[in-house]
């Protein structure tokens, strides 16, 4: 599975970013997912939430990759 993660939810704040990425964590762990934000990240995503989004994703896939 590549993409997944609905990239017009990450304008919305860090806990809306969490929510979306909480099956992201689950889907991680089985294996065969590449996730990433559907198409281009919009422009009313300001640079605070996208990096926030991101790092998140990135400690996720690190912990998966651990196990």
């Amino acid at each position: 599975m590549m993409g997944g993660i609905p990239k017009s939810g990450i304008v919305h704040g860090k806990a809306r970013v969490d929510e979306i990425l909480e099956p992201v964590r689950q889907v991680l762990h089985t294996g065969g997912c590449i996730p990433f934000g559907d198409h281009f990240i919009p422009p009313e995503v300001h640079l605070e939430g996208f990096t926030y989004y991101r790092e998140s994703l990135n400690r996720m896939i690190d912990a998966a990759g651990s196990r």
